[in-house]
């Protein structure tokens, strides 16, 4: 599904979902997979976008099933830096937040209480 919902969406779907087109920004993609002959991935993102409509999904339950989609994608792009306490401990940071701070506005998820759940 990350491969379609990136082949298939549209700029301003991209946009909302805070998503860009190329897979290469992504972890979980890999480019040696990226493409499978004989598979239309845009065609099939219309699909199952029709296939939603068709059991009923309304227009923003269909979209939130989508902002769910792209933080489970960008989740693959959190990485963790290792850093020692005044106390001696070991914890582990967030290298870079801006991906958790897109993760939370598409998931309406405190930045903090997630950011305390991963480290």
């Amino acid at each position: 599904v990350f491969y379609q919902l990136l082949s298939g969406a549209s700029e301003e779907l991209l946009y909302k979902l805070k998503l860009e087109r190329d897979f290469s920004r992504y972890n979980y993609l890999s480019l040696d997979s990226a493409k499978v002959n004989g598979v239309d991935d845009a065609a099939n993102f219309r699909t199952v976008r029709n296939a939603m409509q068709i059991v009923g999904f309304l227009d923003h339950e269909a979209e939130a099933v989508l902002e769910v989609v792209a933080a489970v994608l960008k989740l693959g792009n959190i990485e963790f830096k290792p850093e020692s306490r005044v106390n001696g401990l070991d914890e582990s940071k967030i290298k870079d937040k801006n991906e958790l701070k897109e993760i939370c506005e598409l998931t309406s998820i405190d930045q903090v209480v997630l950011e305390r759940a991963f480290s």
